[in-house]
């Protein structure tokens, strides 16, 4: 059982779209949210669009979008109140809508080998988030996180960054923060005090400050 999914679902609580569904029509939509299964898995289908009707099934508490097409979230997601776990991992995203900050109850986010170039103000939001992940991406900056105090892992490597904010190294949760393989020149003093800090990759720092810690 993956990090994702923190309990083991019986199979009546999960909606499993097969591998040969390419499309999640209306139809399949409104037996989602007749059969009300808080699990709903959509990986490695082949999506390329996440229809509007998402926003219908509210009493989603776990979507697993992994290995699809997409290149963009509808701004209906920002509806599915109850999430405490969204995966979109291994897709094509390049924006996220600015409603993704209505996902207030969300633990565990995985946005990991996306094509992000940044984030919405509003991911600021997320102040339940425990394990972020958004590394392998294309992010050059990250909004400000300094409402995230729940935040325990952050996975920021393989970006495009420069530098750290000192305030993600404050948040009094983080233990766990990975930005090896960016472009940082400098790091945060209170970067050094986290249980695990990894900077491997970051060529412009000294070779001392490329251990992990």
């Amino acid at each position: 059982m993956s990090l994702y999914w923190p309990a083991c679902p019986t199979q009546a609580e999960i909606f499993h779209l097969s591998a040969s569904t390419s499309v999640l029509t209306d139809d399949l939509v409104q037996e989602a949210e007749k059969g009300r299964q808080p699990y709903l898995r959509a990986n490695a289908c082949y999506l390329e669009v996440l229809p509007p009707t998402i926003g219908r099934l509210h009493h989603l508490q776990y979507l697993d979008l992994d290995n699809n097409c997409l290149t963009s979230l509808p701004d209906e997601i920002g509806t599915l109140a109850n999430l405490l776990t969204l995966s979109v991992r291994d897709n094509y995203l390049a924006t996220l809508p600015e409603t993704i900050g209505n996902l207030v109850n969300l633990q565990f986010f995985d946005l990991g080998r996306n094509e992000l170039t940044h984030l919405p103000t509003t991911f600021g939001n997320l102040v339940q988030v425990r394990w972020l992940h958004l590394g392998e991406n294309r992010l050059t900056d990250i909004p400000d996180f300094s409402r995230l105090t729940e935040l325990q892992t952050l996975f920021l490597f393989d970006n495009a960054l420069r530098q750290i904010e000192p305030s993600i190294c404050r948040l009094p949760q983080l233990q766990h923060l990975d930005v090896s393989w960016n472009c940082l020149q400098t790091v945060p003093e209170e970067a050094y005090r986290l249980k695990n800090l990894i900077l491997t990759g970051n060529m412009e720092l000294s070779d001392s400050e490329h251990e992990e810690y």
